[in-house]
């Protein structure tokens, strides 16, 4: 059960990763920062978002 509250909290970081590129107010390194999400990992979601 642990597991899946992780996954979905990593999920739901995500998600809100690409909301904040699609609101194109914030720099990669401040959206990183934000959700707590590796940089590597926000830059390749903003390349799969198109944003």
């Amino acid at each position: 059960m642990e597991e899946g509250v992780s996954l979905g909290t990593h999920q739901a970081a995500r998600t809100t990763a690409q909301n904040l590129f699609r609101m194109n107010i914030l720099t990669p390194e401040q959206i990183s920062q934000a959700v707590s999400l590796p940089l590597e990992e926000v830059l390749a979601l903003k390349e799969d978002c198109a944003c």
